[in-house]
């Protein structure tokens, strides 16, 4: 039987409508599609913590010097492989500090550092830079207190700062000491790390956390930080996906440990340093409902026909 020439155009006519939507599918996917990383969070003591994620790395609250047994450390020659920039502790972008204490920031870990590490940047609050003293690396970044954010990074890092107010500990009052807290996105994935953070509210309502869908926070967890109280603060002012526990008492971690478990039960507790946790991507709905939004079109094939497909991002 002989096909009608007008037959031979609508298939033409079809086949070249198929090619576009498919070219068009396939680019919108690359587009909406984000590039994810997992990002593996290693313990550096105390408080500190090395994140790396895509061939970035971010170093907060390690360069210590203490040799206080109240708190864990590093091992004395992992703290020289940190200082002079040697693997795993190579090329990390950034090294910040939270306050000015020495179980979290020292002077001359800093400064050794930044002198083996030429192209790292440094950042802590006022307090912490006045300490080290003019420096070419240093940046000067100093949010207002409660109310405001700065962000700063390059490609593959975004970091927010934040400053709020220090917590009270065994009778000492730390109302004076500037305390910052770092928002830190790698790979796709994002780490608020508190430093010495206290629980109330004003320090976080300002800023909508719980909208930003934060996949891990780090907390400091010992002696009277651990209430409910305070749980509920971190559940409703931030509402992480992940929970991971630090700043633990050296000399009584078993009990530090069964306390931030009876608390936060399915948190990650760093106890031991160059512990680690590898936090994965939530999946992404958007490309997944483009993609079934292209397949109906290819499926489909009819004139006229526009399809928008959105997303929430359920957590």
């Amino acid at each position: 039987m002989k096909i009608p020439p007008l037959f031979h155009f609508e298939l033409k006519a079809l086949s070249a409508r198929l090619t576009l939507l498919s070219a068009m599918a396939s680019l919108l996917v690359v587009l909406v599609a984000p590039v994810h990383a997992d990002m593996q969070v290693t313990f550096m003591g105390n408080n500190g913590v090395l994140l790396s994620a895509g061939g970035k790395k971010v170093l907060v609250d390690a360069l210590q010097l203490h040799n206080n047994s109240f708190w864990t450390r590093l091992s004395s020659p992992d703290l020289q492989d940190l200082v002079r920039g040697i693997a795993p502790f190579d090329n990390i972008a950034y090294a910040l500090a939270t306050h000015n204490h020495p179980d979290h920031y020292a002077r001359g870990a800093v400064g050794t550092f930044l002198a083996n590490n030429p192209d790292a940047k440094f950042l802590g609050p006022p307090q912490v830079l006045s300490s080290l003293g003019p420096h070419s690396q240093a940046l000067n970044i100093a949010p207002a207190f409660q109310t405001e954010s700065i962000q700063f990074g390059e490609p593959g890092i975004e970091i927010e700062v934040f400053h709020m107010e220090h917590f009270d500990q065994f009778g000492n009052d730390f109302s004076g000491v500037q305390d910052f807290t770092y928002l830190i996105t790698m790979g796709g994935l994002s780490l608020l790390h508190l430093g010495d953070v206290d629980y109330i509210n004003e320090n976080f309502e300002n800023f909508d956390f719980p909208s930003r869908q934060i996949d891990a926070v780090v907390l400091p967890t010992f002696n009277t930080l651990l209430t409910e109280a305070n749980k509920q603060v971190i559940l409703n002012q931030i509402n992480p996906r992940h929970i991971i526990a630090a700043h633990l008492r050296a000399g009584s971690l078993p009990q530090e440990e069964a306390n931030v478990r009876a608390l936060y039960p399915y948190a990650t507790i760093f106890t031991q340093a160059l512990d680690s946790i590898t936090l994965k991507p939530v999946p992404e709905p958007n490309t997944l409902i483009l993609c079934a939004a292209a397949s109906f079109l290819l499926a489909s094939g009819k004139r006229g026909r526009h399809i928008f497909a959105s997303a929430t991002h359920p957590r």
